[in-house]
């Protein structure tokens, strides 16, 4: 009696034993703490980052997603060695038009445990590039977010530009006469006139809707072009900087830059800064 009693201790004894080593092992979750160098520019080639955490072995795949999302942001992992179960080193090519934005740090072992580290890394925009270019936000009736060369010379040549209409234009009459949707076309904005104080003028052209993966301006309908005057300087933030915010509160519109016919009222807000001054603090985050 006493050694079938011995038995089922013994049973019960290793039966807990498993379900704690089970708990334990679940609950070991991959951490994901920190990145050296925490940032690269544009077109960066072969960098070695090292990656430091807990939880990881050598089936560790390393991804680099901006952050919040799941999507490819233009990093990618050409080999992983890893040195322990705390620090590995991912070997990086950052492309040349990899997204300027802060990066998430996903790791992923064989056995299915992974963990991820928030805004880890970061993309810099190349340092020539940063010169010459300025971002280039707009937030309301109209939005869009881009680092532009050369914005804009009255003569011309006009920038590409990307603009999203959340609800369409429509006219004073509340007919719908560009559609909601993704336009890629180019764009004009300045001073408008040396006696209009604080005026701006937006024009922007496009020949074809962005998802219809169509040439720009090659004669594909449906084609845009509106004019919007009136916007008021709103704040230039640090002297240094150059920047300049613009508050366009229900001006109207104008269809084919003709100043005809007075459109339906439209309110955004467009933010200018020279690239090179970018920091977290100064320019509006990328959506």
């Amino acid at each position: 009696m006493k050694s079938q009693m011995h038995r089922i201790r013994t049973y019960l004894f290793l039966i807990l034993l498993g379900i704690s080593c089970m708990a334990t092992t679940q609950a070991q979750e991959v951490q994901v703490t920190s990145a050296d160098p925490s940032s690269a520019e544009q077109g960066t080639v072969e960098l070695d980052v090292e990656i430091t955490g807990n939880g990881f072995n050598h089936s560790a795949v390393v991804e680099f997603f901006p952050t919040g999302t799941s999507a490819p942001g233009g990093i990618k992992v050409k080999k992983v060695k890893v040195r322990g179960p705390k620090k590995l080193i991912a070997t990086i090519d950052v492309e040349s038009d990899a997204a300027v934005a802060d990066f998430d740090i996903e790791i992923r072992l064989s056995s299915g445990r992974r963990g991820r580290g928030t805004t880890l890394f970061s993309v810099k925009m190349k340092s020539t590039d940063r010169l010459t270019t300025e971002l280039i936000v707009f937030t309301g009736d109209l939005q869009g977010w881009a680092h532009v060369e050369g914005c804009c010379p009255n003569a011309g040549p006009n920038p590409r530009y990307t603009i999203t209409l959340p609800s369409g234009l429509y006219d004073s009459a509340g007919y719908e006469i560009f559609p909601p949707g993704t336009y890629d076309g180019y764009l004009f904005m300045n001073g408008y006139g040396t006696r209009r104080v604080n005026e701006y003028i937006i024009q922007f052209h496009a020949c074809c809707i962005h998802e219809d993966s169509v040439d720009l301006c090659k004669g594909v309908l449906p084609e845009m072009k509106f004019e919007i005057i009136g916007g008021r300087l709103k704040s230039v933030g640090h002297k240094k900087t150059k920047g300049l915010v613009v508050t366009f509160d229900d001006v109207p519109w104008w269809k084919d830059y003709n100043r005809e016919i007075d459109m339906g009222p439209v309110s955004f807000e467009m933010t200018r800064v020279p690239s090179r001054y970018c920091t977290p603090d100064i320019c509006p985050p990328q959506p």
